[in-house]
């Protein structure tokens, strides 16, 4: 019994030390804050699905449930990937989308770990795949072709001719 209320009394005198660092920390503007999706990134297929999901949600930021099967589909074949984990990162792309105020300014982190990673090949399909997701839609929406014209030409692609299906 005694040795209960001692461990009890140690977790309490932990807990106090804990949450008085966090409320110094906060009052001092240095709380601890999670850092935004599109500045962690390391997987390419992570900033392609942001690609995609902000190519789909165009100018209204409004994804239909077919460009999402869509996007789910062209996730699943070019990267061989599962049905869940092209859902996953559908989802991920997602909620990286609503944390980016700047997406055009963002491209170049975004394109980074795509860079880094991918072939040629693989760049051009990342940029076919944005086409597909974006539809007949694009010549309309100037945002998802904006997007995709600002992702050739930092891929370097823009002298490359990407062929349809």
């Amino acid at each position: 019994m005694v040795l209960f209320a001692v461990l009890l009394g140690l977790a309490a005198i932990l807990f106090a030390f804990w949450e008085w660092g966090r409320m110094y920390r906060h009052r001092q503007g240095t709380a601890r804050r999670p850092g935004r999706l599109v500045e962690t990134l390391s997987d390419p297929r992570e900033a392609a699905a942001i690609l995609l999901v902000k190519v789909a949600a165009g100018e209204d930021g409004q994804v239909t449930v077919e460009q999402k099967h869509t996007i789910e589909a062209l996730m699943t074949t070019n990267f061989a990937i599962t049905d869940d984990e092209a859902e996953g990162l559908y989802s991920f792309g997602r909620m990286a989308v609503s944390q980016i105020d700047d997406i055009e300014g963002s491209v170049p982190r975004l394109l980074k770990p795509i860079q880094g990673r991918l072939t040629l090949e693989e760049m051009k399909d990342l940029v076919q795949m944005m086409e597909d997701v974006a539809g007949e839609e694009a010549e309309r929406d100037e945002t998802a072709q904006t997007l995709i014209t600002k992702t050739r030409k930092r891929l370097h692609l823009d002298s490359v001719v990407v062929e349809g299906p």
